[in-house]
C-alpha cells in the first residue's frame, strides 16, 4: 500500500617507532550557509607528522538525511606512511549506545598511497570501531587520504537526551600493524557527532501559533482559511451521531497546506494517504497515529502501545470521511474547536475568547 511506502520515507562514522606528540587546532568553514567545524591533530611520528583532520557532526534523530563523518590523514614528508601500516580509529560509547560507520563501509579517496578498509571479525567491537589498510609504492609523492562514511546508531535513545561521541586513534598493541599503537594522548574529536534533542512542547506550540483560523460549514463544499475562501473537494456533512464529517481528501490537502505554512523542511508534520487504501498514516511532532477505516478507529503509536480512538471514520458514496473533532484532536486544537448552531459551522481558532 502506499502508505507503507510513506511510513518508510517518515524515517538516516603496526608498531609505533616513536612516541606520538598532540598539538590541536580548530577551524571553521562555511558551506551552504551553514558553518561546519574541523578539528585537527597533529601526530610525531618517524621524524615527521602525520595530521589528522575531522568534522564535527551535529545531527537530529529525527532527520530524514543521514549523518556523515569524515576524516582526512595528511603525511607532512612524503614517506611516513608505509606500505602494510593499519590506523585503527575507535568512536566512543555511551553506555548501550553507539554511533560508527554503516555496514562497515568506507569510502575512501587517496593520492601517494592506497588505502582500504580492513574488516573488523569482532561483532561486538566492529560496533565502535573501524580501520584503513594502507598500500605504498610510491614513496615520493605526499600521501593524503580522505575517509566518508555514514553513521549507524546502535542502543536505545531517547529523544529528550543530546548524545556526544567522540573519535580517538585506538591504540590496542595487540592488533596487527597499529601504526598507533600505545598513545597516550590518543583523542582526535571529542565532538565527533552530536545527536541532538527537539525541544517538543515548543514546536508544538509554534505549530499551534502558525495554525490558521479554519471555519467549516455543513453542507458546503468550501471553507474559510484566515477569513479567506478555500474549494474543497466535498461538502462537510452532518453524520447520524451528529458529527461534522470532512473527507480525507480534504484533510490530506490541509495539512499540505500547514505544511507550507511552517516550511515543508522544519515542521514534523506528515500525512500519507491514498483513496484506495484503507489506511492513513500521520506524524505531528513526536506523536504517530494510523487512520483505520475499516476498523473506525484512530490508533496512537508510542513506545507505549496504541492507545485507541473510536467512532471517528465512515465511508459515504465511496468516499472516506473524519470527524472534525478528530482532526482537531490530532493537531492539538480540540480545546480551540467551537460549534455554532444557528451558523452551522465548526470553527477551528488559536485562541479561545
Amino acid at each position: 500500500m502506499n502508505w507503507k511506502r510513506g511510513f518508510a520515507a517518515i524515517c538516516v562514522a603496526v608498531a609505533a617507532y616513536s612516541m606520538p606528540v598532540f598539538a590541536q587546532e580548530q577551524s571553521t568553514i562555511t558551506q551552504n550557509t551553514q558553518a561546519i567545524q574541523y578539528i585537527s591533530k597533529e601526530v610525531n611520528i618517524r621524524n615527521g607528522t602525520v595530521t589528522f583532520t575531522t568534522k564535527c557532526t551535529e545531527h537530529r534523530r529525527d532527520w530524514r538525511c543521514y549523518a556523515e563523518g569524515e576524516i582526512t590523514i595528511k603525511e607532512s614528508k612524503a614517506g611516513l606512511l608505509q606500505d602494510g601500516d593499519v590506523i585503527y580509529f575507535e568512536t566512543s560509547k555511551d553506555g548501550d549506545r553507539y554511533a560508527t560507520n554503516e555496514g562497515g563501509y568506507l569510502e575512501i579517496e587517496a593520492k601517494g598511497v592506497s588505502a582500504e578498509t580492513v574488516k573488523i571479525e569482532d561483532e561486538q567491537e566492529a560496533q565502535n570501531h573501524f580501520a584503513v589498510c594502507i598500500s605504498r609504492e610510491n614513496k615520493k609523492e605526499l600521501a593524503e587520504i580522505h575517509i566518508k562514511f555514514v553513521f549507524y546508531f546502535g542502543g536505545y535513545y531517547d529523544n529528550t537526551d543530546e548524545v556526544i561521541f567522540s573519535l580517538s586513534l585506538d591504540t590496542d598493541k595487540t592488533k596487527e600493524k597499529n601504526l598507533f599503537a600505545e598513545v597516550e594522548d590518543n583523542l582526535l574529536n571529542d565532538k565527533f557527532l552530536t545527536l541532538l534533542c527537539r525541544n517538543w512542547d515548543k514546536e508544538a506550540q509554534e505549530l499551534k501559533q502558525s495554525l490558521p483560523q479554519m471555519v467549516f460549514t455543513v453542507g458546503k463544499d468550501t471553507m474559510l482559511w484566515n477569513g479567506q475562501q478555500k474549494q474543497l473537494k466535498h461538502r462537510v456533512y452532518i453524520n447520524q451521531n451528529g458529527a461534522a464529517m470532512l473527507s480525507m481528501q480534504d484533510f490530506a490537502d490541509i495539512v499540505e497546506d500547514i505544511r507550507v505554512i511552517r516550511d515543508i523542511n522544519k515542521v514534523h508534520l506528515h500525512m500519507s494517504y491514498d483513496e484506495d487504501d484503507i489506511l492513513a498514516y500521520i506524524v505531528v511532532g513526536k506523536d504517530s497515529f494510523f487512520i483505520d477505516f475499516k476498523e473506525n478507529t484512530i490508533k496512537e503509536l508510542g513506545s507505549m502501545g496504541e492507545n485507541v480512538i473510536e467512532n471517528v471514520t465512515e465511508q459515504k458514496e465511496g468516499v472516506s470521511y473524519i470527524t472534525l473533532r478528530s482532526i482537531a484532536a490530532l493537531l492539538d486544537m480540540e480545546n480551540n474547536t467551537v460549534w455554532d448552531n444557528a451558523s452551522r459551522t465548526v470553527t477551528i481558532k488559536k485562541n479561545m475568547e
